[in-house]
């Protein structure tokens, strides 16, 4: 079923949803009311049979009350991470999205993250959906510099513990993306040469920080930063991952990129020279899971999409 509209609030990420998605329709996520009206007439004039909402956003009860009562089916796809749940807003949220859910307003729900698909799994029509991206140019880089993302305000994106470990390293630099102020404060202070690759995490700004980047350091606890986690693989630049991380469960890669211990400095200093050393193997056992991954979520997204 081909005749559906994708609606995203993450304009940022478009060229990775196009890689999974046909038909996006992007908006605010606290859209305003010509906003919201112009999506409708959109699906009327299109004929659009169903639409698949990307996460929450303000209005979407009445938006959905529409599609119900002009027979469009609804479906949501919840891409953030039990991490987000700590905030009563994303809480909210969550409950207000899965009641909608339980009373056949929306459909089917897929999960992304696959520790909050599995507290979910037990309620009536959730699905464990994975994403992908295309990315195919490579980059052999070699410039003693780390590449680290995340939000430098943000205690999930756990930085200032891989700043501290990005210092035992000889000579490395740290290449970032919106950096704020504290980082700024923390690098100076510690003597930690960085620069800045953009004030927005675009899909653009990220490739440019690949492209002088020898690893990524992507040590946090939320596991939403799985977009630019595969960009970077693909791009033949190894991520250093916490232990919290879902993606290479069981496989050969968790042991050679994922830290025990998200706090110990020590050991995440020791697995970025660990990587640096090995990026050729590495590399190329990602190729060969990246491959099954693929498959298995062109398979998910056509299943969920025409259930």
């Amino acid at each position: 079923m081909n005749n559906y509209l994708y609606i995203s609030s993450r304009k940022n990420f478009r060229e990775y949803l196009e890689d999974n998605f046909n038909n996006i329709y992007f908006i605010k996520s606290n859209p305003y009311q010509f906003e919201i009206k112009k999506i409708i007439k959109k699906i009327k004039k299109e004929n659009i049979k169903q639409v698949i909402i990307e996460d929450y956003f303000v209005g979407i009860k009445d938006f959905i009350d529409v599609m119900n009562h002009n027979n469009v089916d609804v479906k949501m796809i919840w891409t953030n991470g039990l991490a987000t749940l700590n905030e009563e807003i994303e809480l909210g949220n969550l409950i207000d999205v899965m009641s909608l859910v339980e009373s056949n307003k929306i459909k089917s729900i897929g999960f992304t993250e696959k520790n909050i698909y599995l507290t979910m799994q037990d309620k009536k029509n959730v699905h464990k959906i994975s994403l992908t991206i295309n990315s195919k140019d490579k980059f052999n880089n070699s410039f003693k510099n780390v590449g680290i993302i995340g939000e430098s305000d943000n205690w999930r994106s756990n930085m200032y513990n891989q700043l501290s470990a990005i210092k035992l390293l000889d000579g490395y630099s740290v290449n970032g993306l919106c950096i704020k102020r504290i980082f700024r404060r923390f690098c100076r202070f510690f003597n930690i040469n960085f620069k800045n690759y953009g004030n927005k995490f675009t899909v653009s700004n990220f490739r440019n920080l690949l492209k002088q980047s020898d690893v990524i350091s992507c040590v946090e606890f939320s596991n939403y930063l799985d977009f630019y986690v595969m960009d970077s693989f693909n791009h033949g630049i190894p991520c250093i991952l916490g232990n919290n991380v879902l993606f290479f469960k069981g496989t050969e890669l968790e042991k050679l990129v994922v830290v025990k211990s998200d706090d110990n400095i020590n050991e995440i200093a020791e697995k970025i020279n660990y990587v640096i050393k090995n990026k050729k193997q590495i590399n190329k056992i990602y190729e060969n899971i990246k491959k099954q991954y693929d498959d298995d979520c062109i398979k998910a997204i056509e299943k969920f999409i025409k259930e």
